[in-house]
């Protein structure tokens, strides 16, 4: 089962318990139609969120880099090992714009690079 699957199976608990709290509350507090309207919008909006939050916390969580991976790279050669460094640098990359909110100056500067180097880079993975 894959991270994906998880996240989907936790979702569909969180419809279904959601829905069920929905109602309880509805008919605990005998709410009007609009009262009722309101509760499920805002369900809904906290439902959207937590799927945003999910996909959002599993973009990464597929990216894994072994002392064996390195390992077989060496061995494989020179184009093995490339691989496996744009893969790295795309990695930096990457969370370097997340950790900004998408500033390519400042991630260019935590990566120690100027922002045409930057730019030059996130090309060369074709990661845009």
């Amino acid at each position: 089962m894959n991270i994906a699957t998880n996240i989907q199976a936790a979702i569909d608990v969180l419809y279904k318990e959601l829905d069920q709290l929905e109602n309880q509350i509805i008919a605990d507090c005998h709410l009007t139609n609009e009262e009722s309207e309101q509760l499920e919008l805002l369900v809904t909006k906290a439902i959207k969120y937590g799927e945003l939050v999910a996909k959002r916390d599993s973009k990464g969580a597929n990216i894994v880099l072994r002392e064996s991976d390195i390992d077989t790279a060496i061995i494989s050669g020179s184009e093995a090992v490339k691989g496996v460094l744009e893969h790295v640098e795309y990695v930096f990359i990457s969370k370097s714009l997340e950790y900004t909110r998408g500033n390519v100056t400042k991630a260019a500067e935590i990566l120690g690079w100027n922002r045409g180097t930057f730019n030059k880079r996130r090309k060369r993975g074709g990661k845009e």
